[in-house]
């Protein structure tokens, strides 16, 4: 067998899986379960309700995939197993999970020695939201496109005969109301859904070993009836608005494309405007002919004229650059600011709602490391602590405050200097959501950190830890609603590997939704948070309402 680097092992050793379930049945009722080392905050139960009429089976032989297994937790729409979706069911919302966590060991592919680092690789499937499996865990990957009006779909991709490629594929709404299938890579926009219209992205034509030919794009009903294409093709953005940018390649290899609004009619509008971006507002920075920028409209008129060298988006207004200045229009497009060159320099423009400041970037050679001055637009004046007189060194980045310290605390001003909070000790500030922010004193040069998470509103600390760089080194992230509290072991001489126990925890309290996690997995569908996660010996999948849906065990192979 030829030796594969580390990521086509991984790519290998994925694709060999095929796991299905087993023994799957009805249950009335579970409580968490006490032969796992996995503890849920909240009892658990399943739900019993089931769509009316619809059979679930118990499946008690699957000839050359695996055992019979007596010890799991789960329910089938259909007694066989499926590795495609059945079209016109009446599924509810269609809900992806991990069929099991599997660990595995690969051969380093230069020295032929099997590698300590563990890599946690598994299959994954498709259930409704009360626990029933629709498509059975054979997929290598899933991937969940939440659309902007709220629709969202799934693409579950299985590995080819290359394994590096895409083999088969199935693209479904989030009810299964609309299914496509596919034996190459192809993806499609569902942002178009309210204007009655499916635009797929069709690449299994291109030819990636020989760096030839190119996507194309097509415009079906909601009926799959096709209605019209674009060879040379690919989006450049969401539909919206009743367009839809695409890039239409000369050279697709090389990237080499000009875009244009296609309407919902199939019609290319606007001859000789170029969108840099799709309308929002009724509103897009685009070019003409000529190569300048400007900003225009979905009436078919150009709201700032294109005579600029670029002109983009920066969060409620649009900068223009020319040879000599940066000229900041508003949301509307009226002018309300022009910046020369010779006065920001290597300055950026930064904006937060109305305010508009200049960040600056500089280094502190004695103490080797970086900080920023900030100037705010139209005042051209450093924003200060009004508190301790110093000058803002940092900023929660995408939120109002700007922070400083004076050697014993951390000052969090707002833009006219004001100072909001006073946080003893000397640190870094970081958003989590929009309710909570983080602070870590310390360095990971100086072995630990101190972590504490406090609110926006108020500045009130709610929880801390702290945080260990050697031994057995503990880390905290943010995700999705919740945090991950992580724990590595060290290995020989010192040396931390791989594996690694995780802490699931409330952002407001600290307090653990799961502890001793030897893996997770999480997706956030409409802004509810699905877990499936691993004790090391079974895998759960729970609802956002932590209602157990599915239990299966796990497996190891090397």
């Amino acid at each position: 067998m030829r030796k594969k680097s580390k990521k086509i092992a991984a790519l290998l050793c994925t694709a060999a899986i095929v796991l299905s379930f087993t023994g799957c049945g009805e249950t009335e009722s579970v409580s968490t379960p006490t032969d796992a080392q996995i503890k849920p905050s909240t009892q658990l139960t399943t739900a019993t309700e089931k769509p009316d009429g619809t059979p679930v089976f118990m499946l008690e032989k699957l000839p050359e995939i695996g055992e019979y297994v007596d010890d799991i937790i789960c329910k089938r729409r259909y007694a066989e197993t499926r590795d495609t979706l059945t079209p016109g069911e009446n599924y509810g919302k269609l809900i992806p999970f991990v069929g099991s966590f599997r660990d595995y060991h690969f051969v380093d592919y230069e020295t032929g020695e099997w590698e300590e680092e563990t890599y946690s690789v598994s299959k994954y499937g498709l259930m409704t939201d009360k626990g029933e499996i629709v498509v059975d865990a054979v997929y290598d990957w899933v991937n969940i496109n939440n659309e902007n009006n709220g629709n969202y779909s799934l693409e579950l991709s299985m590995n080819g005969e290359e394994f590096e490629m895409v083999g088969k594929k199935i693209i479904s709404t989030s009810d299964g109301s609309l299914i496509k299938e596919s034996e190459g890579p192809v993806s499609f926009n569902l942002s178009s859904l309210n204007d009655g219209l499916i635009i797929v992205t069709d690449s299994s034509e291109v030819d990636w070993e020989n760096s030839a030919g190119a996507p194309k794009t097509i415009f079906y009903d909601t009926e799959w009836n096709k209605l019209f294409e674009f060879e040379n093709s690919h989006p450049h953005s969401d539909y919206s608005e009743g367009y839809i940018v695409l890039e239409f390649f000369s050279d697709y290899f090389n990237y080499e494309y000009e875009t244009h609004f296609v309407d919902k009619n199939g019609n290319l509008a606007f001859d000789g405007v170029y969108p840099k971006e799709n309308f929002e507002n009724g509103k897009a920075p685009a070019s003409n002919s000529n190569g300048k920028y400007g900003l225009f409209s979905s009436d078919g008129k150009w709201i700032v004229a294109p005579i600029y060298d670029e002109l983009h988006k920066n969060g409620n207004y649009y900068i223009a650059v020319n040879d000599f200045s940066r000229i900041i229009y508003d949301s509307e497009g009226k002018k309300v600011e022009i910046i020369s060159n010779s006065i920001l320099g290597n300055q950026y423009i930064c904006t937060y709602g109305d305010r508009i400041y200049l960040e600056h970037s500089l280094y502190d050679e004695e103490a080797e490391k970086y900080y920023s001055e900030f100037t705010l637009v139209p005042e051209y004046k450093k924003i200060v602590c009004k508190e301790t007189g110093r000058a803002v060194t940092s900023y929660i980045y995408d939120t109002e405050y700007f922070y400083c310290n004076d050697g014993v605390n951390t000052y969090v001003v707002n833009f006219d200097g004001t100072t909001v909070a006073t946080l003893e000790g000397v640190g870094t500030l970081n958003k989590i959501d929009n309710e909570h922010f983080e602070f870590r004193e310390g360095s990971w040069e100086d072995e630990t950190q101190d972590y504490s998470v406090y609110t926006f509103n108020g500045f009130k600390k709610l929880w801390s830890d702290k945080l260990k760089n050697t031994g057995n080194r503990v880390e905290i992230w943010s995700n999705e609603g919740y945090m991950v509290k992580s724990y590595s072991t060290e290995g020989n001489e010192g040396e931390l590997i791989l594996n690694r126990t995780y802490d699931i925890l409330e952002t407001e309290t600290g307090k653990p939704i799961f502890e001793s996690l030897s893996d997770y997995w999480s997706y956030n569908i409409n802004g509810e948070t699905y877990f499936c996660v691993s004790d090391g010996t079974y895998t759960y999948t729970y609802a956002p309402d932590m209602t157990l849906l599915m239990k299966v065990r796990n497996e190891t192979n090397d």
